[in-house]
């Protein structure tokens, strides 16, 4: 019976150690030196710059393969909701977003974390959208790319010009599947969502200024409303499967 007790001791005292060894089951926990996860950080924005770069490239070819003779597709938002003007009103709402997040991210303690995740995520949306973008050339909606349709004289200049103004100064039509401007207003609400969860009455005035953004969207007929649903789902799953940290990617692909 001694013998027994003493076995039994001995049991008791292992199980807690082998408990306090096992990791965390919540990755976020996993312990990273702050100058690593900047590593990462940074790689993450050459890979969004990568992609950025390989699609206003592709949407230099695919501007000059819109069907202008053809009219604009049937639209149910466009029929509910009156057209808008002027064109830029996305750009302003999406504009507003970026320098909520930047401030955000500025405070935060995590900032190299979510920098990490939101460009992970960027990138891969954009490469996602070369593909479906050069798939299929749809009508152009009624804006000036219907009305004022003008040819790329050179198309390293204007690549090199949507670079440097973020998309806003090259030309680029039919470049309508899926909506680039909601899938960023999306990604910096669920940025929003799931690092900042306890800021609610924030998190609400975002999510309905995402959601004056994609009328936005609509009303100035930059994009069909196929093209901002299409948008927000891809976006919404894109995120949520991409990691903030080294150790998150090597388990996804495992």
């Amino acid at each position: 019976q001694q013998q027994q007790q003493q076995q039994l001791q001995e049991h008791a005292i292992e199980i807690p150690l082998i408990i306090e060894e096992t990791p965390h089951e919540n990755q976020h926990a996993l312990p990273h030196s702050t100058k690593r996860q900047a590593l990462y950080a940074v790689a993450s924005i050459g890979y969004f710059l990568t992609s950025s770069t390989i699609l206003l490239t592709i949407m230099n070819f695919v501007h000059e393969r819109v069907p202008t003779s053809v009219a604009p597709l049937p639209d149910l938002g466009h029929e509910i909701i009156r057209k808008i003007q002027p064109e830029f009103l996305g750009d302003v709402v999406m504009i507003s977003l970026f320098v909520c997040l930047g401030v955000a991210v500025l405070l935060s303690r995590r900032r190299f974390y979510i920098l990490t995740r939101f460009f992970l995520a960027y990138g891969t949306i954009y490469f996602l959208r070369i593909t479906t973008i050069s798939a299929t050339s749809l009508p152009v909606t009624e804006n000036h790319c219907y009305y004022k349709y003008e040819h790329i004289s050179s198309f390293a200049w204007n690549t090199f010009l949507g670079l440097i103004t973020f998309g806003s100064a090259n030309k680029h039509c039919g470049d309508l599947m899926f909506s680039g401007h909601t899938a960023t207003m999306t990604l910096i609400l669920l940025t929003f969502w799931c690092y900042f969860t306890r800021r609610y009455i924030l998190n609400f005035l975002l999510t309905v200024l995402v959601f004056i953004g994609c009328v936005f969207i609509i009303g100035t007929r930059n994009h069909y409303s196929i093209d901002v649903l299409v948008a927000f789902y891809l976006t919404t799953c894109v995120y949520m499967l991409t990691p903030d940290h080294w150790d998150g990617i090597i388990s996804k692909l495992k």
